[in-house]
């Protein structure tokens, strides 16, 4: 989560360049992606699985907007600006797999410990 925190500090001037042209377009977030992009650090997450879904063409989760030419959006930005989505998006994933990882080997220990070995 360090590292990612210093990857948002690089990136985050192209981070609000794309937010801030999305809703210059007059495009909308859903609820939770406004709440989302409010956030800076702690919304990047879920703003980078927004637009790298945007960038692949799918729709993301609780997307209200069924305009076709929000998908096109990434198109016709600078590709130096969007470059960071993809990234910023597995290693966010690759993170927070790793926390889950780690809370389910603390519960099998605790199971382990509490269950099994003290039949």
């Amino acid at each position: 989560m360090v590292y990612l925190f210093f990857y948002f500090c690089k990136i985050k001037g192209n981070y609000y360049t794309i937010i801030n042209e999305y809703l210059s377009k007059n495009f909308s977030f859903g609820a939770a992606y406004h709440f989302h992009s409010l956030m800076g650090f702690f919304g990047s997450f879920g703003m980078s699985y927004y637009f790298h879904c945007l960038k692949h063409k799918r729709k993301p989760l609780f997307m209200h907007d069924e305009n076709d030419a929000i998908y096109s959006f990434l198109e016709e930005i600078n590709p130096k600006i969007s470059a960071w989505i993809d990234t910023y998006y597995r290693i966010t994933a690759l993170a927070f797999s790793f926390i889950l990882l780690s809370y389910f080997m603390a519960i099998i220990k605790y199971i382990f410990l509490n269950f099994i070995l003290n039949k």
